[in-house]
């Protein structure tokens, strides 16, 4: 930030001192010092603000992480709370950043039926969620929000329930787990596999699209949002119907029925988690 703001306004004052070298000659004052601190940190903000992104992303590239666990560390400083605008829009960048990593937990606790190593997968990213989401909130509370207008003390309320819906992503992804490990003793059929990752797969849409809202909002990817949350809804209810009259019928084992309606509803509870998260973007605009 402080290289490309001296680079700019440095080139500029240059230009200026060749065409008025009697200015460049004059003397300073503390107070002109002053000024000139303050103006250059205003001008350079307003021309930076808009690659804020993309500034995370080459401070990324500089300093890359040398073990997984780093790169999954949130990139927040105290010195930006002096800028309340730039320090919440690191927030927003962090949020979608550990709504990342939710989407990987959807994914895990699908291959949960699948794949036996999921289950280390999904602890491991359960623990990173938890760890990554108190930062955040830590940081959150270091802001003074009288310096914030009306729409941005929104933004942050917004942006403390995001974290909240996220993480209650995070722990019924874990609660999938426990009923998965319940059943690893019961042979599951193909077909409720694949129910599992039907509507795993809406659930996982559900959040993602919500993501793509906050980061680009285009409330117009509300529709996709809603598309798949219907979708979520539609399956749970299916299968829930034809799960109960299969275990009336004596055609499905009751036991087995009760873990795998708990895990259907699960996925329905994430998918509404994920419309929440929406729903916050959609008021902002």
């Amino acid at each position: 930030f402080n290289i490309i703001g001296s680079l700019i306004v440095g080139t500029v004052i240059w230009i200026y001192f060749a065409l008025n070298p009697a200015v460049a000659a004059s003397n300073v004052s503390g107070t002109s010092l002053a000024l000139f601190h303050t103006g250059f940190n205003i001008v350079t903000t307003v021309l930076l603000f808009p690659f804020a992104n993309l500034l995370v992303k080459i401070a990324k590239r500089i300093i890359p992480a040398h073990e997984e666990e780093s790169a999954r560390r949130p990139i927040l400083d105290d010195r930006l709370l002096e800028t309340p605008l730039i320090a919440l829009q690191t927030v927003f960048q962090e949020i979608l950043n550990l709504g990342s990593m939710a989407l990987e937990s959807i994914t895990y606790s699908r291959d949960l039926f699948f794949d036996e190593s999921a289950f280390e997968k999904l602890s491991k990213n359960k623990a990173k969620i938890k760890e990554y989401k108190n930062e955040i909130t830590n940081y959150l509370e270091k802001f003074d929000a009288s310096y914030l207008t009306p729409e941005q003390q929104l933004q942050m309320q917004h942006s403390i329930l995001a974290l909240n819906n996220i993480e209650r992503i995070s722990v019924y992804c874990s609660h999938i787990m426990d009923r998965a490990k319940d059943m690893l003793d019961i042979k599951i059929s193909e077909n409720e596999r694949e129910d599992i990752n039907t509507i795993s797969h809406h659930a996982y849409k559900t959040l993602k699209y919500a993501l793509r809202l906050r980061e680009e909002g285009d409330v117009e990817v509300f529709e996709k949002v809603e598309k798949h949350e219907d979708s979520v809804d539609a399956i749970e209810t299916d299968l829930r119907s034809r799960y109960m009259k299969r275990m009336l019928d004596n055609r499905q084992g009751i036991e087995n029925g009760i873990l795998f309606l708990d895990v259907i509803d699960y996925y329905e509870s994430i998918s509404d988690h994920a419309e929440r998260l929406a729903r916050y973007t959609l008021q902002e605009a």
